[in-house]
């Protein structure tokens, strides 16, 4: 039987004592679902963490984390170096705290899973989209736990984690390549040193010793496999005689029989020859064979009465020089005058000037005239 009803039997006094003094055996921290734990305690190790260089995993889900406590975590996260997965699910923190978190990100170089998914409140759009705009500028970062509501924050985050694998793919292909360049350096040294030689003569040189002559010196020894580099010169080697066996020469079967035998006799080939009346079908003598007849197309001809025929067909050319072009005689289109057009054609012929009205000079006007 557990004390505890969640069934974690974590020890928080002498945990929190191993943290403090850096004990190397303390690598993971899991106080999940352990209820009651005071947030003095939670707040004891948070600030324990931060000179802490051993522990790689802290796990404090279903502890009842408030808000106060992630402001702890985000400033622990910005000094520790050592903490590679946080895990604070299912508690009480508030999209302040976790962009506050996410924040002391761009400060932090280890942390590379995150997980705060189930909060009691939710975090908000506002809180999404500045999770996303400040993730930016993380590049280790590679698992985060939680489920954006808005799908925009959700693909910039799915393609800022994707960008940091690659990142981290990356950097261990350099430094695998530099692994394998400072055991070849290591190498020819042993080797410049066996065959006393100044060091870097044939590094300056170009020349690098094949596997085998290293073998042979004892640089290597004769179990171990050789490099990837090196196997793959030796299969292309091993490639390239065997296509130019397939391709220039045919695999020859050692023969019983002397030189001169008849497998040497050359026989050419000769076309058959076939009798005609093989080829007939008796069948088709049977069959009486319609006669093709071809008509042949013949102009029409008239009959005059002196004998003579002509051809209906006019030519083309004299009848085009016969035509003429027919003008055109266009009626007049029928239109209803009206009392005001029949006007304006009246006017328009007679001879009669329309005069303006003209103003009247100050002189001429008179008492009568000033009336109007």
């Amino acid at each position: 039987m557990t004390s505890r009803p969640s069934g974690n039997e974590t020890n928080l006094e002498t945990t929190l004592d191993k943290v403090r003094n850096n004990n190397p055996s303390i690598t993971e921290i899991n106080l999940n679902n352990i209820e009651n734990i005071p947030k003095e305690m939670l707040l004891d190790y948070v600030n324990a963490l931060k000179k802490n260089r051993q522990v790689k995993t802290f796990s404090i889900a279903n502890t009842g984390v408030d808000e106060n406590i992630s402001f702890h975590l985000a400033n622990m996260l910005r000094e520790n170096r050592s903490i590679t997965t946080l895990n604070i699910e299912s508690n009480f923190v508030t999209g302040k705290g976790i962009v506050a978190i996410i924040r002391c990100l761009q400060f932090n170089e280890t942390l590379t899973e995150l997980r705060f998914h189930n909060q009691r409140h939710m975090l908000g759009h506002h809180a999404e989209m500045e999770i996303s705009r400040l993730l930016k500028a993380n590049n280790t970062l590679l698992k985060m736990g939680y489920h954006f509501e808005q799908a925009g924050p959700r693909m910039v985050v799915t393609n800022l984690l994707t960008r940091n694998l690659d990142r981290q793919r990356q950097l261990r292909k350099e430094d695998q390549k530099q692994q394998q360049a400072m055991e070849q350096k290591k190498m020819m040294q042993m080797y410049e040193n066996s065959l006393n030689l100044p060091p870097g003569l044939l590094e300056m040189l170009g020349y690098v010793p094949s596997m085998e002559l290293l073998q042979e010196h004892g640089f290597v020894p004769p179990s171990s496999e050789p490099s990837s580099e090196h196997q793959k010169q030796r299969e292309t080697k091993q490639q390239e005689p065997q296509k130019k066996v397939k391709q220039n020469s045919t695999p020859k079967q050692p023969s019983a029989e002397p030189a001169g035998s008849l497998r040497d006799v050359q026989l050419k080939r000769t076309p058959k020859k076939r009798d005609p009346f093989l080829d007939l079908d008796p069948r088709d003598n049977k069959r009486p064979q319609p006669a093709h007849f071809q008509l042949k197309k013949t102009h029409r001809a008239m009959d005059v009465d002196d004998g003579e025929v002509i051809d209906e067909r006019p030519n083309l050319t004299e009848v085009i020089k016969t035509l003429k072009p027919v003008p055109r005689k266009r009626e007049p289109a029928k239109i209803d005058f009206t009392p005001r057009d029949n006007l304006l054609s009246e006017i328009k012929k007679s001879s009669v000037a329309y005069l303006k009205n003209v103003p009247l000079p100050k002189e001429l006007e008179s008492a009568e005239t000033s009336l109007f």
